[in-house]
């Protein structure tokens, strides 16, 4: 397949997903679904599927993490202007012991979210992106160091 054509693909998919995303009521006061909702897209039937709403939970997942991430290291860079980028990582890391390989990928990242939410129906009435935290933490908690 040519480079034009994975385009055109990739266009059609991202066209098709905005169009399947469902949409925000104005009525709607709450900023995050709960796990209800996210479970609703990521499970094992979508992702046997690959359908639109698996991309939306990776799409989900992706999003809590990089804007964890993101807003966690702006914040400590706020707070710790001096330190470098490896230092504010090891920071960002101790405060919410995840420590994902690097290998891991985001599809991946959306299957661990998928088995902790089935694992654990109890907490589907939780927020969301807590869920999704939580769910990382129990996969890929970070070592801990002995002195």
């Amino acid at each position: 397949m040519n480079k034009a054509n994975r385009f055109l693909r990739l266009m059609l998919i991202i066209v098709v997903f905005g169009l399947c995303m469902p949409t925000i009521s104005a009525a709607d006061d709450s900023i995050s679904d709960t796990g209800n909702e996210l479970i609703n897209n990521c499970n094992d039937k979508n992702y046997q599927a690959l359908n639109a709403s698996w991309v939306g939970c990776i799409g989900y997942v992706s999003g809590v993490y990089d804007g964890i991430g993101f807003g966690a290291m702006n914040m400590m860079k706020l707070e710790h202007n001096n330190l470098n980028v490896n230092q504010l990582i090891a920071m960002f890391k101790i405060g919410f012991d995840i420590c994902i390989p690097a290998n891991v990928t985001r599809g991946q990242d959306a299957l661990v979210v998928t088995k902790y939410l089935h694992d654990h129906p109890d907490k589907l009435n939780e927020d969301s992106w807590i869920l999704v935290v939580d769910a990382f933490q129990t996969a890929w908690p970070c070592p801990k160091t002995t002195k």
